[in-house]
């Protein structure tokens, strides 16, 4: 039993493969629609001349040779053929012009009666294949709903249980977010801690330098020269005197 259930799930998925890849194939992204749109079957069988003959085939000689055009030509060609004797009237061509009225006659008289009985037929093989399969499924899908439900309803046990599990994933939801609040909270405080000290040790450090280029500037000033020449004068006298005692 389980070999068979294993075998059926994998005809079922290799069908499903298939249909998936024929599908990308014909109606993918690839596929050009307008120039090239698919081929629907028609629900009915289009409208006929003499039984046989397409309605299209007239139409499509209305604009050029009018009404009558279509019969004068189904006329004049096999007169054209047979008056000029490229087509012989032997047996088979007798046997011919025998079987076209024959088989017109046919097909006004049984055709609709052929035609009804095939749709019939074509209803019944839809109802048994695609629709009564697909509403037994969804009455299958609807009962065990209705009885899901009704087993939860007459069951306050696993109502109950299923409450708390409700609940306890609601609790963790929201621990989940206060958590990510409080990290986001924790993260602006740091950034903003981090800007006043950054900002606090610049104003420190322009501070410093403008007070050492502040006593620079005013000890540059308060020099006279002749101040600064009698430094100079004073260093070269130490020097010379300390050149003797080096020597």
């Amino acid at each position: 039993m389980e070999a068979w259930k294993e075998q059926t799930k994998t005809g079922l998925s290799s069908v499903t493969e298939r249909f998936e890849r024929l599908h990308e194939i014909y109606y993918g992204k690839d596929r050009d629609f307008t120039n090239y749109p698919p081929v629907k079957m028609q629900p009915h069988m289009p409208k006929v001349r003499l039984g046989i003959l397409p309605d299209s085939w007239f139409q499509a000689f209305y604009n050029k040779t009018g009404v009558l055009g279509p019969y004068i030509l189904a006329l004049g060609v096999p007169t054209f053929l047979i008056s000029k004797e490229y087509w012989v009237l032997d047996p088979e061509g007798m046997v011919l012009l025998v079987s076209v009225p024959a088989l017109i006659a046919f097909v006004k008289k049984y055709g609709q009666r052929i035609k009804e009985m095939e749709a019939k037929k074509a209803n019944e093989l839809n109802e048994s294949v695609i629709v009564r399969p697909i509403e037994a499924a969804k009455d299958s899908g609807r009962d065990l709903v209705r009885l899901t439900e009704s087993q939860l309803q007459s069951s306050p046990i696993v109502f109950e249980e299923a409450f708390k599990a409700k609940r306890e994933i609601l609790d963790l939801q929201l621990e989940e977010e206060y958590r990510r609040r409080l990290a986001e909270v924790a993260r602006t405080v740091e950034r903003r801690m981090t800007y006043h000290v950054e900002l606090a040790a610049a104003k420190k450090s322009f501070q410093q330098q403008h007070l050492v280029q502040w006593v620079l500037d005013g000890v540059t000033k308060s020099i006279t020269p002749q101040q600064e020449k009698e430094a100079i004068q004073q260093c070269i006298r130490e020097l010379r005197a300390l050149a003797p005692k080096t020597a």
